[in-house]
């Protein structure tokens, strides 16, 4: 291949590659039917020293709901709903982050809504699984755990309908 032939091919594979990575960020939605069909509560989680954090979530309490979790949203809608994993009974699932456009914080919370451990989930094809069953499994936008001061050890004290 010629240089002119080459400078024309990197060119082309260039400008194909930065439509395709428009076209990823684009494909992200502000809202979906299963984030809408879920539910909004405010929680509360308490520190040993008996410090409080609250905000509101949103719950993903059955299968299509959990199935769907953050996929497709858009880095403001995932801001906007952390989303608290809700199962039947303890569980040890592996979440993936296919189709999530931006890095989420994943904390594991066990039966007793004691916060047992904290992922950083980056997207892409990797699976996220805890060492312990958890009963939920709180999803936000990455940094937000760190910023409200989410940590292990703190206690879900409130999963309030009101």
């Amino acid at each position: 291949m010629n240089r002119r032939a080459w400078c024309w091919y990197r060119g082309v594979l260039l400008l194909s590659l930065l439509v395709m990575a428009g076209a990823a960020q684009a494909a992200c939605v502000e809202s979906t039917a299963a984030l809408e069909s879920m539910e909004r509560r405010p929680v509360q989680f308490s520190s040993r020293n008996g410090e409080d954090v609250r905000f509101t979530v949103r719950i993903a309490a059955n299968r299509r709901q959990r199935a769907a979790g953050m996929q497709h949203l858009c880095e403001q809608a995932v801001r906007d709903n952390p989303m608290l994993f809700r199962f039947p009974r303890p569980v040890q699932h592996a979440f993936h982050m296919q189709n999530v456009h931006v890095p989420l914080d994943i904390l594991f919370i066990d039966r007793h809504g004691v916060i047992r451990s904290r992922q950083r989930m980056i997207p892409g094809e990797a699976l996220y699984r805890p060492d312990h069953p958890f009963h939920y499994a709180l999803e936000m936008l990455a940094g937000e755990a760190e910023r409200l001061g989410l940590a292990e050890g703190m206690q879900l004290r409130s999963l309030r309908s009101d």
